[in-house]
């Protein structure tokens, strides 16, 4: 009997039957922590929800502070497929905390500019505007640990997605100007005031994540390439050019506000459509090999911008209307294509555990050893025909007694050796 040796540990470090007390846990501390500070304030003193280092400020940089810790604390016990790269890891756990630093502070901002609009722009007592900011901070520590832990290529995608639209409606909640959307999008950034600030801040932000995300398309897709998957060795530099030049000019979009440089505010959002458009024109050759929905996705994608394009152009829409269509395609589309890189890596992880049947461990390799895990079951049973032509092989001696031999055969002298020296000896009767 063979002792079994050391088993792999694949299941995850957290078994789901322990996350509801964790969060129980997590409640309780945090309504201890409300209470505590409910408690400990006075009642008369009375500060602004918002504007200027009020308490809606303070709690914002808090909120993104506190973010932004949890969020490096979460990546840093995730075991990515990209070990080996400690660099590439370190980039994405940065961009990571940037980003939920960044939501995390502009949605605590914007829950409290909707509390002063409700209140008319009354101060409120410090008691309220305490249990306000400690409930802000609770659901922004629950929430970031909950969504840190994912690190697939699609919650990449979301982080940017959740980031400009956070950023756009806390821009349009505090603008001076409520006629914005009659001229363009980029009206939003033409003050110099909070709004304009957050606005042209957003899109800085988010195109420079987008050329960090587009480090990491090149590094997805090279594996891609090297597994069969693409069939175009051009396909991880070209598409991850084509994304970070969106990257690019959304950033230059920013810096550039359409008041100052209107000239170069539009060519950096004409470059910006035409590298979307090049990444939907190229998909045919560019991505051969993946899943056929993203060839759909392009269909549609492409087909939808193209009837917006003829709606502006004879002015049933505004430009305002057709940026915000565009920028929800060009996201979408990104979204269905980073959907497909998660699905072929996890596919891949799972046709893993066939490598050594399918032939690609080393022939050297030992069919058995000391240790044994779950892909080595996985493997006795998808081999179910070999295991069971080598099961007599491996298993008991059979029980059925053996025939003696005859005197006509003589059974090999390494087997069964006859005696015969000794029982002349022993009977002298047969000397």
């Amino acid at each position: 009997m063979t002792t079994p040796g050391p088993v792999d540990l694949i299941a995850p470090s957290a078994p789901s039957s322990l996350r509801p007390w964790r969060a129980l846990r997590t409640t309780l501390i945090a309504g201890s922590a409300v209470g505590a500070a409910a408690l400990l304030t006075p009642f008369d003193m009375q500060v602004p929800l918002w504007g200027g280092w009020s308490a809606g400020a303070l709690t914002a940089l808090a909120a993104a502070m506190t973010a932004a810790v949890i969020a490096l604390r979460a990546h840093a016990h995730v075991i990515t497929d990209d070990s080996d790269t400690p660099r590439a890891d370190a980039l994405d756990r940065a961009a990571a905390a940037v980003a939920y630093a960044l939501i995390a502070g502009l949605a605590v901002a914007l829950v409290f500019i909707a509390c002063d609009w409700l209140a008319a722009d009354r101060a409120a007592n410090l008691l309220q505007a305490t249990v306000l900011a400690s409930a802000s901070l609770t659901f922004v520590a629950f929430a970031v640990s909950a969504s840190a832990r994912h690190t697939g290529t699609i919650h990449a995608v979301a982080l940017l997605m959740t980031l400009i639209a956070v950023g756009s409606l806390t821009s349009i909640a505090t603008t001076p100007d409520p006629d914005w959307w009659v001229l363009y999008f980029s009206q939003l950034g033409a003050f110099r005031v909070f709004s304009g600030f957050v606005f042209n801040g957003t899109l800085i932000m988010t195109g420079a994540l987008i050329l960090v995300f587009s480090v990491r398309v090149h590094r997805e897709m090279t594996k891609m390439h090297r597994r069969s998957v693409l069939r175009s060795r051009r396909a991880p530099r070209t598409l991850a050019f084509l994304v970070g030049a969106v990257g690019f000019h959304l950033a230059m979009v920013g810096f550039i506000p359409v008041n100052t440089l209107q000239f170069w505010h539009d060519r950096a959002a004409t470059g910006m459509t035409l590298a979307f458009a090049g990444m939907l024109a190229t998909t045919p050759w560019l991505l051969r090999g993946m899943p056929g929905r993203i060839f759909r996705s392009t269909a549609w994608v492409s087909g939808i911008l193209l009837v917006g394009a003829v709606l502006f152009i004879f002015g049933i829409i505004n430009l305002t209307a057709f940026e915000v269509l565009a920028f929800a395609l060009m996201f979408t589309w990104i979204g269905v294509f980073a959907t497909d890189m998660d699905r072929e890596q996890r596919r891949r992880a799972d046709s893993g555990d066939t490598a050594a049947v399918a032939g690609d461990v080393p022939a050297a390799a030992p069919a058995t050893g000391p240790r044994r895990s779950l892909s080595a079951r996985r493997r006795r049973v998808g081999v179910g025909a070999y295991a069971a032509r080598r099961a007599p092989a491996a298993g008991p001696r059979s029980t059925r007694p053996s025939r003696s031999p005859g005197p006509s055969r003589s059974p090999s002298p390494r087997r069964h050796p006859r005696p015969t020296s000794a029982r002349a000896d022993a009977d002298p009767s047969l000397g």
